[in-house]
C-alpha cells in the first residue's frame, strides 16, 4: 500500500499563478519550477494529494479534513494549513452546496450601496441580488471582521485536535499558516517569500507565491520536517 502526502488549504497550498492558464505561467515560461507541494511529496517520495482551493475558508478545510479522516493511513504526511478568517461558508445557488464564499472581494468596500458586485462571478452564484450581496457584507463586518482572532482560535482548536488524533494513528500531520503570506494585523510582518508581484517587477499585480518563493517556502518547511516540528509557529524555523 502506497503512502501519499496530502496538501489542504487555499490558493497557497493549491499553487495560484504557478499552474498553466495563469498568466505568469503562460508569460514566463523559462522560470517555471515545481511548486512547493510538488518538491516536498518528491523529496518524501510519496503520491501528491493536493486538496488545496483557491479562497478556501477554515470551515471548508475542516470539512475536506473529515471527509478524508477514512482515507489516511500510517505513513501518510498531511501538510494543514488554515486561511484567512474573514472567509465563510455560504450556499452555492447553482450547486445547492454549501462552499467557501470568498469574501475578500466583498470586504474593504464599506460603501455597499455603490460598489458594483454584479460583474464578481465568483460573488454571483452565492449572491444574486444587491439587496442579498449587502446583507452578506454586513454579515461579515458585524461578526468577522474585528474578531478574527476568535474565529481562528475557534478553527485552530479544531485543527489540532484532528492533528493529535491522526499523529497518534501514525499520520505525521504538519500545520502552517496564512500569516506566512498575509500582511496584516495578524502577521508578524512582510511576507518572506517572494510573490509573483515582485518576480515580474510589478509587471503582474499578483501576491501569490512565485515559482522561487515557492521553493524557499519548501527549503524552510523541510528543516522543519526533518525535526518532525509538526505544529506551526513563528518563526516557521
Amino acid at each position: 500500500m502506497h503512502n501519499k502526502a496530502w496538501f489542504f488549504g487555499d490558493s497557497f497550498t493549491f499553487g495560484d499563478g504557478c499552474r498553466v492558464g495563469y498568466e505568469y505561467y503562460e508569460k514566463y515560461p523559462t522560470l517555471r519550477e515545481n511548486i512547493w507541494t510538488d518538491l516536498i511529496s518528491e523529496k518524501l517520495n510519496l503520491e501528491q494529494v493536493n486538496k488545496g482551493i483557491p479562497g478556501n475558508s477554515n470551515g471548508y478545510i475542516l470539512k475536506q479534513l473529515i471527509e478524508n479522516l477514512i482515507n489516511f493511513k500510517s505513513g501518510d504526511y498531511i501538510f494543514l494549513s488554515d486561511t484567512l478568517p474573514i472567509r465563510v461558508l455560504y450556499p452555492n445557488k447553482e450547486t445547492k452546496t454549501v462552499e467557501p464564499l470568498t469574501t475578500d472581494i466583498l470586504l474593504g468596500f464599506n460603501d455597499t450601496e455603490n460598489f458594483d458586485l454584479d460583474k464578481k462571478v465568483s460573488v454571483n452564484k452565492f449572491l444574486s441580488n444587491k439587496e442579498e450581496k449587502k446583507t452578506a457584507v454586513e454579515y461579515i463586518y458585524q461578526s468577522v471582521v474585528g474578531k478574527e482572532t476568535s474565529w481562528s482560535n475557534f478553527y485552530n482548536e479544531q485543527f489540532s485536535s484532528i492533528q493529535n488524533f491522526l499523529l497518534s494513528k501514525g499520520v505525521a500531520v504538519y500545520t502552517w499558516s496564512y500569516k506566512l503570506w498575509a500582511w496584516n494585523s495578524m502577521s508578524p510582518g512582510p511576507p518572506k517569500y517572494e510573490s509573483i508581484g515582485k518576480a515580474t517587477r510589478g509587471k503582474i499585480d499578483d501576491g501569490h507565491w512565485s515559482w522561487n518563493g515557492h521553493k524557499d517556502f519548501y527549503t524552510d518547511f523541510v528543516k522543519r520536517i526533518e525535526k518532525k516540528d509538526y505544529t506551526f509557529k513563528f518563526p516557521l524555523i
